[in-house]
């Protein structure tokens, strides 16, 4: 893993569009770099237990981890997880689409770079779908949705859970089972549970 995390820092710091991207990510504070912080780490942890420590998928996570919501501007828009909290939302009618599609906008500005292969940007695409098919853009049920999609929707909703507990994690898990079949991530909330 160690290997992957090496080549994950390479890539991006050997190519100038990564870098300043990864570098406006990381380098505010709020909502979107705790985000990603947590979906990374919580990405080592799940490719650890759940994946033999393959060190290809870490590599998909983490992209994924930090340029999911690279076309997000603000805080505010990159915390609504759900159709509904956009809905319920008071932002416009554009702003609300605009939410909506930035999965697809997010991988229309990574496509052209070329460095992050078909599988990550799958998984960029679909990071706001969900397994009863409820989530967006495409609302996806679980059985269209890549493995590793799935995986990483699992991950991405657990850190929104953390981020907002301020680290108190003892009872995030209920609030995933209504979405997430948890025993699919069984070796990993063990161990998830203990930190």
């Amino acid at each position: 893993m160690r290997s992957a995390i090496e080549e994950v820092v390479e890539t991006i710091w050997e190519n100038s569009l990564l870098k300043s991207n990864f570098i406006k990510v990381f380098c505010e504070n709020g909502y979107i770099p705790g985000h990603s912080s947590l979906c990374l780490i919580m990405s080592w942890l799940l490719t650890r237990k759940n994946f033999n420590g393959e060190p290809g998928i870490f590599r998909k996570f983490a992209f994924s981890s930090i340029f999911h919501d690279i076309v997000l501007e603000d805080d505010s828009s990159a915390c609504l997880l759900t159709l509904k909290e956009i809905e319920e939302s008071s932002l416009s009618a554009s702003e609300k689409k605009y939410i909506v599609q930035h999965p697809l906008n997010s991988v229309e500005k990574l496509e052209p770079w070329d460095i992050i292969d078909s599988d990550t940007i799958r998984i960029i695409k679909e990071h706001h779908e969900l397994p009863a098919g409820n989530g967006f853009p495409k609302q996806l049920p679980d059985s269209s949705s890549h493995k590793l999609s799935s995986s990483f929707q699992f991950v991405l909703n657990l850190s929104h859970l953390v981020y907002f507990s301020k680290g108190e994690v003892s009872d995030l898990t209920n609030n995933l089972e209504s979405s997430f079949n948890l025993e699919k991530y069984k070796n990993f909330l063990e161990v998830f549970k203990r930190v």
